[in-house]
């Protein structure tokens, strides 16, 4: 039986649509509520729906958050707004974001039925080729690294989706900086010769891409002396995606800091530290004159190991906020202790 899932806030708005999908449909649908975005996130990654018909303004994730992270899914459930504000501006985001169509309140059983008739999800969906499925997932990939509210369901499917796509015993991920379109091609030509369509490759997120392939030697050598640097994360066990990009980010940048070329880190190696708390806590400590105290929170913050961490450019962002405030606020502490800079 295929599943419908219903977004409203309004408890007897849900109920109501519900008792129309089955009235004028019996049998043919299961049909499933939510009150908001973010409950029905939880939902539609641990029971697929075939349809989603979505309020758009909603406490606790609007629909419209709601339609955009339908839209990455691998595959996209038939998608409804359904609202009481008749606003053309709200239709033309759904659509850019995948959405069917667009229904006004109040609804009636005559408009449950027309829809229901357009978009028959009790019919067997059609399958997406090979080519298509890549896409998605790589885009997917992205949002994975990105989306830090991402459920831990969806970011289990996603890993175990990716698993099976490159379907290898050990899986390698490559961070890296690709700096124009022909190194692009280059590398993905060299990828495809290699790995046939069993790799993923995203588009930029920042300034890194991700490429997950296969454990092959030959290959990563090969996009080696494509790029400028890289990071490589080797998992043998592949559980979580995010976890495992950001070791390779951290790679990446160990790799830019000792001027190497590509640079294997362990995933325990890549837990950054935040050096935000450190410079307030210098900067109270300089104002308040301990001075032993200030010396010891930079040692401790700002040792080799921790530099190796961040890249030139936040290094050297980090270091010129703290002088920048030295120079403003003790210039005696700075005469004092200048082997502090």
């Amino acid at each position: 039986m295929k599943r419908i899932l219903v977004v409203d806030d309004e408890k007897f708005i849900r109920l109501g649509i519900k008792r129309m999908i089955e009235t004028e449909r019996p049998g043919k649908y299961e049909v499933i509520l939510a009150r908001n975005g973010l409950e029905a996130k939880e939902i539609i990654v641990q029971n697929w729906c075939d349809m989603v018909l979505t309020d758009i303004s909603m406490p606790f994730g609007d629909g419209i958050e709601l339609i955009r992270f339908l839209a990455h899914m691998n595959r996209r459930p038939v998608t409804v707004i359904i609202s009481g504000y008749d606003r053309f501006s709200y239709a033309v985001e759904g659509m850019r974001n995948g959405v069917a169509d667009y229904l006004l309140k109040p609804i009636s059983p005559e408009d449950i039925a027309k829809l229901l008739d357009k978009y028959d999800v009790s019919q067997k969906p059609q399958k997406i080729d090979a080519k298509q499925e890549k896409e998605l997932l790589e885009s997917e990939i992205g949002r994975a690294i990105l989306d830090v509210d991402l459920p831990a369901a969806a970011l289990k499917d996603i890993t175990l989706r990716v698993r099976e796509w490159i379907a290898g015993e050990q899986i390698v991920i490559l961070c890296l900086r690709i700096q124009s379109m022909p190194m692009r091609a280059r590398i993905e030509e060299r990828l495809k010769a290699r790995c046939g369509d069993r790799f993923l490759m995203t588009q930029p997120i920042g300034k890194w891409t991700y490429i997950i392939m296969r454990d092959v030697q030959e290959i990563c050598e090969e996009i080696q002396e494509q790029a400028v640097y890289a990071g490589r994360r080797t998992c043998p066990a592949f559980e979580n995606l995010t976890e495992e990009c950001r070791a390779a980010k951290q790679g990446a940048k160990r790799a830019f800091l000792t001027e190497a070329r590509i640079c294997e880190i362990d995933r325990a190696e890549s837990q950054t530290i935040s050096f935000e708390p450190a410079l307030t806590e210098l900067e109270y400590r300089l104002a308040s004159g301990n001075m032993d105290g200030f010396r010891h929170t930079f040692e401790k913050a700002w040792s080799p190991s921790a530099r190796r961490e961040l890249d030139g450019q936040e290094f050297t962002r980090q270091i010129r906020r703290l002088l920048d405030y030295v120079d403003r606020e003790a210039p005696d502490a700075v005469r004092n202790y200048t082997a502090i800079r």
